[in-house]
């Protein structure tokens, strides 16, 4: 909320992808204390992944973490939110991107760690849990953001792949080095 708030006072076009997620993290936060999700805390643990690696890309961006870099993907939306001609539009939508395609499919690797000892049951659960946000996300978006319909098929298509990876992933554990070798995009 501080990040957003003090990019939003600034004119810093960041701000419009840190007020949106801001805007959906508080709703699935939500939704996670009303029971909407079978596991809660497993819900829990998916939001603070995700999150990590969106605040590790904006201080490696602001070289806060030393030796580490950022991810390129996020180098580039971050970078075009310093271009003048780059709509608020594009920003959030770069920011989307990144944050979708990048980072959730790492999130979801991290905690589908239990996936090889889950029964059939369970997986099915966690994937249900997982695509309950595509219903959260739309109620969530501020009027003046409310331009796409509420199923929009590249948002579900990329949120599927995203899934299907990780869950890949997670039932075929190997080192951080090689588990990029999976081929993308994966059978779901």
């Amino acid at each position: 909320a501080d990040l957003a708030r003090q990019w939003g006072d600034a004119g810093d076009r960041r701000a419009v992808f840190a007020e949106c997620y801001l805007v959906m993290t508080r709703s699935v936060e939500e939704n996670i204390r009303a029971g909407s999700f079978h596991d809660g805390v497993w819900v829990g643990r998916l939001l603070d992944r995700f999150a990590t690696y969106y605040f590790d890309a904006v201080d490696s961006y602001g070289g806060a973490l030393g030796v580490r870099v950022c991810p390129a993907v996020w180098r580039e939306a971050l970078d075009a939110c310093s271009d003048p001609l780059c709509h608020p539009l594009q920003a959030l939508m770069l920011g989307i991107n990144a944050h979708i395609n990048h980072d959730l499919a790492l999130a979801l690797v991290d905690v589908l760690d239990d996936w090889p000892t889950l029964d059939e049951e369970a997986r099915q659960r966690r994937r249900d849990d997982h695509e309950l946000v595509n219903d959260i996300r739309p109620s969530s978006r501020p009027a003046s953001l409310r331009w796409s319909p509420p199923s929009a098929p590249g948002r579900t298509s990329c949120r599927r792949s995203a899934w299907c990876w990780a869950r890949d992933s997670a039932a075929s554990p190997t080192t951080s080095t090689t588990r990029w070798a999976i081929s993308w995009p994966p059978a779901c």
